[in-house]
């Protein structure tokens, strides 16, 4: 079987192509969060996975200060 983590996703797909899901409101959004706080990647790689990506699908502008 393929490997499907989010750092093997990462590899595969690059980061740019990935966003961030929590499944709500069915589900609670804590063990999703957690799944991006604890990957090992840089801060950069985080912030698409968690906003930017899916800013950039949904077409806005918005940028949040960095920090």
């Amino acid at each position: 079987p393929r490997d499907v983590s989010i750092p093997a996703l990462i590899d595969r797909l690059g980061a740019d192509k990935l966003a961030f899901g929590t499944g709500i409101p069915i589900s609670y959004p804590d063990p999703a969060l957690l799944k991006v706080d604890i990957l090992e990647a840089d801060e950069g790689v985080k912030e698409q996975l968690r906003w930017r990506n899916a800013a950039q699908m949904l077409g806005s502008s918005v940028q949040l200060p960095a920090g």
